[in-house]
C-alpha cells in the first residue's frame, strides 16, 4: 500500500505537466519519450511479475504499440533530440514495481498504467490540437487514438467490466 501512495506522489506533477497545450516540441519530445519508455519497461516487467493473465495480454499489446511509437516519435522529431532515458519521475515508478510481487504488483502496475494513460492521452490531445510543430503534431494526432484505447482498455482491467 505504501508503494501504491508513493506513485500516485510521483505521478501527480507529470499528470499536471501534461495538461498544459502549451508544450514546446523539445518538450513535448521529453515527455513522450520518456513516457513510452516507462510503457515499455514496465510492461516488460509485467509480463514477467503479473498474476493476472489479462495484464500479461495488456503489457503484450503495450510492448508492442510503444515500441512503434518509439520509432514514430524518433522519425517525427527531426533535429530535436530524443532522450534514451526515461525522466527521474518515470525512473522512480519503474524502481516501486520492481520491488513490487505478487498481487502488490498486479496492483501498482493497473494503477500506474491508468495514471499514465490519462496523462498521455492529456499531453497528445494537447499537442495535437495546439502544438507549433507539423510533424509532432501529425505524430501526436495519430497516435492519440492508440493511447486513448490503451486507457479504456487498462481501465476496463482495472475496474472488471
Amino acid at each position: 500500500m505504501k508503494r501504491l501512495a508513493t506513485a500516485l506522489l510521483i505521478l501527480s506533477p507529470l499528470a499536471a505537466l501534461a495538461q498544459g497545450t502549451e508544450v514546446d516540441p523539445p518538450a513535448f519530445v521529453q515527455m513522450a519519450a520518456s513516457s513510452n519508455m516507462f510503457e515499455i519497461r514496465s510492461s516488460q516487467m509485467a509480463q514477467d511479475r503479473a498474476t493476472d493473465p489479462a495484464l500479461k495480454d495488456f503489457a503484450a499489446r503495450m510492448i508492442a504499440d510503444h515500441e512503434k511509437a518509439g520509432t514514430d516519435l524518433k522519425a517525427a522529431a527531426g533535429d530535436i533530440p530524443v532522450p534514451a532515458e526515461p525522466s527521474a519521475e518515470h525512473a522512480d515508478m519503474i524502481g516501486l514495481l520492481e520491488d513490487a510481487e505478487g498481487a502488490e504488483f498486479d496492483n501498482l502496475y493497473k494503477t500506474m498504467q491508468v495514471r499514465a494513460h490519462a496523462e498521455a492521452v492529456a499531453l497528445f490531445q494537447g499537442f495535437a490540437e495546439g502544438g507549433d510543430d507539423a510533424d509532432l503534431k501529425a505524430f501526436a494526432a495519430a497516435t492519440l487514438p492508440v493511447l486513448e484505447e490503451h486507457r479504456a482498455h487498462i481501465e476496463e482491467i482495472t475496474t472488471g467490466q
